[in-house]
């Protein structure tokens, strides 16, 4: 960068930092979120299948009170 010059960062338009995961799953839901091993071998889970996990948990929750 040079110097005298300013970057511009572009908001998320998320209101909280738990805003964000909601948002990205939306946005990017056939994006691979995160990769685990399973017996060897990697298995990719995309925003949209990490989304309906984070949402049954969450329901799971409030169900118990």
């Amino acid at each position: 960068m040079q110097a005298g010059t300013t970057t511009v960062a572009t908001s998320t338009g998320s209101k909280t930092i738990a805003d964000l995961f909601g948002r990205a799953t939306e946005q990017y839901a056939d994006r691979i979120a995160a990769r685990h091993k399973v017996d060897g071998a990697w298995v990719d889970v995309t925003y949209a299948q990490a989304g309906d996990v984070v949402r049954e948990i969450g329901l799971g929750l409030i169900a118990l009170g």
